[in-house]
């Protein structure tokens, strides 16, 4: 069973439960593959990792028959951060606005944040929803950049850029 709108940035278990009315003496074993049916492996108990998407194809024989094999798609793997470029940023007497710039192809933006700084100081301020800076220092210099993280977890900082209050 798998979540049909959960996305995850981490491997994926396969644990496959039998029946025991379909075979209650147990003299079967269960097998899969993930390259199509060309090989196949015995299934153990500790499931079958799954680390990108694709197919995965489940069989059970008991040495002499085998069963038609049940597919299996694993679609919610997402391990790649998203695209997140410079923010675009206007500059005002005493306010910046930043726009964000991101894209993620796999499972889509869940979250983007908003970060600024002096120029010339070390310390981020706290992440927060919107893009609208204001009660700032006139004529000073600020970088601003953004965080954005994807509906499986991945996250990513943009470049920095840096304006100046007018």
């Amino acid at each position: 069973t798998k979540s049909e709108t959960d996305w995850t940035n981490e491997d994926v278990v396969i644990t496959i439960e039998l029946d025991e009315e379909a075979n209650p003496d147990g003299e079967y074993k269960i097998e899969y593959s993930t390259d199509g049916g060309e090989t196949w492996k015995e299934y153990t108990e500790e499931g079958i990792t799954v680390t990108e998407n694709g197919e995965i194809q489940i069989r059970i024989t008991d040495g002499t028959n085998t069963s038609e094999s049940k597919t299996i798609t694993v679609d919610n793997i997402d391990k790649t951060k998203p695209t997140n470029t410079a923010p675009t940023v206007t500059a005002t007497t005493n306010s910046i606005t930043a726009e964000n710039n991101q894209t993620d192809e796999e499972s889509g933006i869940e979250t983007v944040k908003y970060q600024i700084k002096k120029h010339d100081e070390d310390t981020w301020g706290d992440l927060q929803d919107s893009g609208d800076f204001t009660g700032l220092e006139q004529d000073t210099e600020y970088d601003v950049r953004t965080y954005v993280e994807d509906k499986a977890g991945n996250g990513e900082y943009s470049e920095i850029v840096t304006a100046t209050t007018k």
